[in-house]
């Protein structure tokens, strides 16, 4: 048609591109003001990302606005775990984000939909979400310094992770010495409920492990604990006394706390305390454990008897013995001499 004029855009990228056509001939001027509108015909892609359960990651799309007035980028954001703004505004030729956060309640992969439509082009572009949650972290690190073979209480405050009532958590425990209800329920959903630990370490020494809170679907929250456990207290001092070259026997009762069968292994501290070198103690009973003193030396000496288990740290024994001198004793000995008689 030889009244239709073509003309040809080539945008260098989306936007509003204004212009003015004039158009001359001699007979007339013809001033024609031209507005043209580049857009994009949108994308698809995907996001993903991942953290630990119950944790937080954010990230951000970049947002280019190349015209001369700023616009607004609506977002439909959809999804469990995922969050952001409704919209977020863009300056002219500046750029800008859309920030969104996916936060995912327990373990597994959580799928969203994120739209974000740009009125002022006609751009919309779609991000199919993908994150996956992993294994929660621990609520905190339980640090207890205490004795061994006596206990100590400590209190745990425990999340409600799912935000229902009742919500009630079975409780596990990976270390013998950490001991509480089987059970716990949860009466508020905004702040936790205490939980009740005891802590009683058998024998001296560090230990980790940890306290487990699951719910009935498999969720669960976790505390790390590490036990500092110093040595028991001494059981007293047996006072012994014995004449040189001879024996006194020392017994010692003590209960095996385990709930089975326990070796110990007998440590002297000094050569005068002789005895059995292993002790087996029946579970839950007391048991009688027999050494001797026998001093080879006249003096006063101080000794420790300790009963050593890989599993029980018992108390030590000490000792304080009184060394006397040796009674009479005939040697078996035929002595003879001259007189004055024999030599007259």
């Amino acid at each position: 048609d030889e009244n239709i004029l073509k003309l040809q855009l080539k945008p260098l990228g989306t936007g509003i591109y204004p212009a003015r056509l004039t158009l001359t001939s001699p007979y007339d001027v013809r001033v024609v003001d031209v507005e043209v509108t580049a857009q994009s015909m949108g994308q698809t892609a995907v996001l993903e990302m991942e953290c630990p359960a119950r944790q937080q990651v954010l990230q951000e799309v970049a947002l280019v606005n190349t015209t001369d007035a700023p616009f607004s980028a609506t977002a439909t954001l959809t999804g469990k775990g995922y969050s952001g703004p409704r919209d977020v505004s863009v300056p002219a030729k500046g750029n800008g984000a859309y920030p969104w956060t996916f936060c995912p309640p327990g373990s597994g992969t959580y799928t969203g939909t994120l739209e974000l439509n740009i009125a002022a082009t006609g751009e919309r572009n779609v991000y199919n979400l993908v994150g996956k949650g992993g294994e929660p972290l621990a609520e905190g690190h339980l640090v207890i310094d205490c004795q061994a073979r006596s206990a100590v209480t400590k209190r745990l405050q425990v999340p409600n992770i799912t935000g229902a009532l009742p919500l009630v958590y079975n409780v596990y425990a990976d270390l013998e010495i950490l001991s509480g209800p089987a059970t716990h329920s949860c009466t508020s959903t905004n702040r936790g409920d205490t939980y009740k630990l005891s802590i009683t370490p058998l024998r001296s020494g560090n230990s980790w492990g940890s306290v487990s809170f699951v719910t009935e679907d498999g969720q669960y929250c976790w505390y790390s604990v590490e036990v500092k456990a110093s040595e028991p207290p001494d059981m007293g001092t047996i006072q012994v006394s014995c004449p040189v070259r001879q024996a006194v026997s020392i017994k010692v009762t003590l209960t095996n706390p385990t709930d089975k069968p326990l070796l110990l292994r007998s440590q002297y501290s000094t050569p005068s305390l002789v005895g059995p070198p292993t002790l087996v103690a029946p579970s839950k009973e007391p048991c009688l454990f027999e050494c001797f003193y026998a001093p080879l030396l006249l003096r006063k000496e101080e000794g420790v008897l300790r009963l050593i288990s890989d599993e029980v740290r018992l108390p030590k024994h000490p000792s304080a013995a009184a060394v006397s001198g040796p009674g009479p004793f005939q040697l078996p000995l035929s002595l003879s001499c001259l007189s004055n008689l024999d030599r007259d």
